[in-house]
């Protein structure tokens, strides 16, 4: 229902612990009670450490995205 992007964010975006303890705070969430869902791990380390449930989507082999590096797309 509603956008939470960068200016939200003051423009300190994740995987920066204060982007979500704004987003939480904006929205009212309670980390243990949700679920995180990123491609890249490095933005789950944060939601996984305060409670969240934490969900890697991991990409396909042939994917490939100008905006992502291809040692971001493995698996760890």
């Amino acid at each position: 229902e509603h956008v939470f992007d960068i200016q939200a964010m003051n423009y300190r975006p994740k995987p920066l612990r204060e982007a979500y303890d704004s987003f939480f705070s904006a929205h009212g969430i309670v980390p243990g009670r949700a679920a995180m869902f990123d491609d890249l791990e490095k933005n789950l380390a944060v939601p996984h450490a305060v409670g969240m449930a934490t969900v890697q989507v991991v990409a396909g082999a042939d994917y490939a995205h100008e905006q992502v590096e291809s040692w971001e797309l493995t698996r760890v």
